[in-house]
């Protein structure tokens, strides 16, 4: 009989099953909890497009070998590096694929709540945050007649 405690052993039990993945490729891989993060580095953006896509097929065997599925709706990759910036026709024509299905490419990614862009700079993030605590608030600034003073402190 399963009781709810308020933990949940989804996430541990996914890490403990996917744990050997990094074994499986030359990425470097990061997991938290479902997500799974793979980094493969190279100074030559032009050696770097076969070395993901060949690193990718290793992935994908791995994953058919354990029975799991990629989410391709969710899947997709972002390139960064200084070298990188000036070389826009070789980013353009830069395409990963994983078991014949195109990823899409990003220009800035949210990973473990931080909004990274290609650049590496934290103007997106900042951008983020303030839309997000201007949002927030306006709405304590709404509440503010309706709510005690001490609850507005602690919100």
């Amino acid at each position: 009989m399963w009781r709810s405690t308020g933990f949940h052993p989804w996430p541990i039990i996914f890490i403990m099953y996917v744990n050997d993945l990094p074994k499986c490729s030359s990425f470097s891989t990061k997991l938290y909890a479902d997500d799974t993060y793979l980094c493969l580095e190279h100074s030559d953006i032009k050696e770097l497009k076969p070395m993901v896509n060949n690193e990718l097929i290793k992935v994908d065997e791995w994953m058919r070998l354990n029975k799991l599925s990629i989410n391709y709706a969710k899947s997709m990759y972002f390139l960064t590096g200084k070298s990188f910036n000036k070389a826009e026709e070789e980013k353009r024509n830069f395409k990963i694929h994983i078991n014949n299905v195109v990823l899409h490419r990003k220009t800035s990614v949210k990973y473990l709540g931080v909004l990274l862009d290609e650049s590496l700079n934290w103007t997106s993030h900042v951008k983020y945050l303030k839309s997000k605590l201007s949002f927030a608030s306006s709405m304590i600034y709404k509440i503010r007649n309706f709510v005690p003073t001490n609850a507005l402190r602690i919100i």
